[in-house]
């Protein structure tokens, strides 16, 4: 019986958590919003990305707020402002993709949902490497299948998009 109770206490814990890690499911409209005032964080967060990113070539990167790491002294601004400016928006961490043509790309997660191999994320992309326009009448369906891939990003400014992905 201590190990039933012992399950239920590590999966309400890892509930928690990550309902703690990320915000709500806000809506399109309410993350539009959200852009608009913080756009200048925005900015801020590009360019000290990609400024990070091109000493730091590779597939895939990520930058966490709290990873104990040293970084050469030509980099620290950049590393200084991406935590400071992570911090500001409420995020702890950062996915850097490989972009088009050696390009810079950017991306913060909002929220996620995983349901064994697939599952569906939305968040703020830089620079995505795919861009299918957002359509009221095709994407704002109160009950989507799930079963369909789905994606599409919406257009904030300055090189960033909302980004939804839907992998069944």
């Amino acid at each position: 019986m201590n190990w039933l109770i012992a399950a239920m206490v590590a999966v309400f814990a890892v509930a928690y958590w990550n309902t703690d890690k990320y915000d709500s499911r806000k809506d399109l409209t309410e993350l539009s919003h959200y852009y608009q005032q913080h756009q200048a964080e925005f900015r801020q967060l590009a360019q000290a990305a990609c400024a990070y990113r091109a000493r730091n070539p590779g597939s895939y990167l990520t930058f966490e707020v709290d990873f104990p790491a040293s970084y050469p002294a030509e980099i620290q601004p950049a590393v200084d402002t991406l935590k400071s400016v992570l911090r500001k928006l409420g995020k702890t961490e950062l996915a850097l993709p490989m972009a088009p043509q050696g390009g810079c790309s950017l991306f913060l997660l909002q929220w996620s949902e995983w349901r064994g191999a697939g599952g569906s994320h939305l968040g703020f992309s830089y620079q995505p490497a795919q861009h299918t326009e957002y359509k009221p009448e095709l994407h704002d369906v109160i009950e989507q299948d799930l079963t369909q891939p789905l994606f599409y990003t919406k257009t904030l400014g300055d090189g960033w998009v909302l980004e939804y992905v839907n992998i069944p």
